[in-house]
């Protein structure tokens, strides 16, 4: 009989989203893959809400938590439903705009502003006229004119805020609010001949951040040189912060990450990395930052200093970093594993999904021989990792083991 081992470790839950949806209550989404259908099944575990529909395709609770807004989808029909003590209120939203953009690229999450009353996000724009333009590819077959869309919470209104460029030539995901009224979004350029540039993992792609004004609609401000790749911008603590490749250079280089103090400099040459591009690294020093995108919400307070907590490769496997908005300081919060075998969790990768803003963050680890377990980490004391959920023991997987084998004459960058 074959040795089914990987299916049976690729069919396990893994967890691909967690958030703090009220003080000790956790809402965690997970993921089940079928080798045999090569279909994913995902679902919402919620600490005491319960399940959300299948319909739901995107959902957030607003900063202060008095309303949660949920995107629905099915065969028919694309419509909002909002959440809150006076009740729920639904909008349908075939006549606004197309499908909800929810992959990395363009904006999974929904960009809430402080006061928890309206919320940008991004959707493919209703078509007008018969022009020929490209999808995007990849994973976003079908999807070619995506927009900025503003949800009114009060009113219950949705108007488009930022169109495409009419030739395709922008396009935009990834709105953040740093004020009431005004917000960063990244714009996504194509070739001189029309032709777009890969968005998955594609980070030399053209890419700038740019800022607008709802007060005044049509203008927007380049906030970032020509020459980097710019993605992921975050607003928090009095800053936002974003990370940026070299434009046009190799796929999954190491990357920069960028922070810049509130109110914003709108000048594009303003200095502003926090961690500077590594170009070599010995076996026990850090790497240089590698990572798709930034966590959703990863700003905390350590030693009442602002600090960003993130995933990034180092070496062989993804490990949590803690870095100091002030300081510059770059901390493994993971312990680092030695040549030949080892303790397991010495081995586990980390993904970092959100903090509370405070202290805590959420966070995903598994290795190679133990399956995905959510995990918490809380930067006021020494606890480390704690363990908040994690699967059964698997008894096919007790004989695996895992070691770390030293390859000679290699850079550390290149593990």
């Amino acid at each position: 009989m074959p040795d089914n081992t990987f299916q049976r470790v690729g069919a396990l839950p893994t967890y691909s989203d967690a958030r703090f949806i009220a003080p000790g209550v956790v809402e965690a989404s997970i993921s089940c893959r079928s080798y045999e259908t090569y279909t994913t099944d995902r679902f919402i575990q919620v600490g005491r809400d319960g399940l959300y529909p299948a319909t739901a395709i995107l959902f957030s609770p607003s900063p202060d938590a008095l309303c949660k807004a949920i995107f629905h989808e099915d065969s028919a029909t694309l419509w909002l439903e909002l959440c809150s003590s006076t009740g729920v209120s639904k909008l349908q939203l075939q006549s606004i705009h197309g499908k909800i953009y929810v992959d990395p690229s363009f904006g999974p999450h929904l960009a809430w502003n402080a006061a928890g009353t309206q919320f940008l996000y991004v959707a493919e724009t209703l078509d007008s006229t018969n022009d020929y333009i490209p999808d995007f590819g990849d994973a976003l077959l079908d999807k070619k004119r995506p927009g900025v869309f503003l949800c009114d919470v009060p009113s219950l209104t949705v108007r488009l805020v930022v169109a495409p460029e009419p030739d395709g030539s922008v396009a935009f995901g990834q709105p953040v609010f740093v004020t009431p009224t005004t917000f960063v979004a990244v714009g996504y350029g194509a070739l001189e001949d029309g032709r777009r540039t890969g968005l998955i993992y594609c980070q030399n792609r053209l890419a700038r951040l740019y800022h607008f004004d709802l007060s005044n609609p049509g203008v927007k401000t380049p906030l970032t040189p020509e020459d980097r790749s710019v993605r992921s911008p975050r607003v928090g603590h009095g800053f936002l912060a974003f990370i940026s490749n070299t434009q046009a250079g190799p796929h999954g280089s190491c990357a920069q990450l960028h922070a810049r103090r509130l109110p914003l400099n709108l000048s594009v040459s303003l200095e502003d990395v926090l961690v500077p591009t590594v170009v070599h690294a010995s076996e026990s020093e850090f790497p240089g930052v590698y990572l798709d995108q930034l966590p959703a919400e990863p700003f905390l307070i350590k030693d009442n200093v602002p600090h960003l907590a993130l995933s990034s490769e180092w070496r062989s496997r993804t490990v949590p970093l803690l870095v100091s908005l002030e300081t510059k300081t770059v901390t493994n919060l993971a312990p680092c594993p030695t040549a030949g075998l080892v303790q397991p969790e010495a081995l586990m990768s980390y993904t970092v999904f959100r903090t509370n803003s405070v202290s805590c963050i959420l966070a995903t680890r598994s290795s190679l021989s133990r399956p995905s377990e959510l995990v918490m980490y809380d930067v006021k004391n020494t606890k480390g990792w704690v363990t908040l959920k994690a699967p059964p023991p698997q008894e096919f997987m007790a004989p695996l083991a895992v070691a770390t084998i030293a390859i000679p004459q290699v850079q550390a960058t290149e593990w």
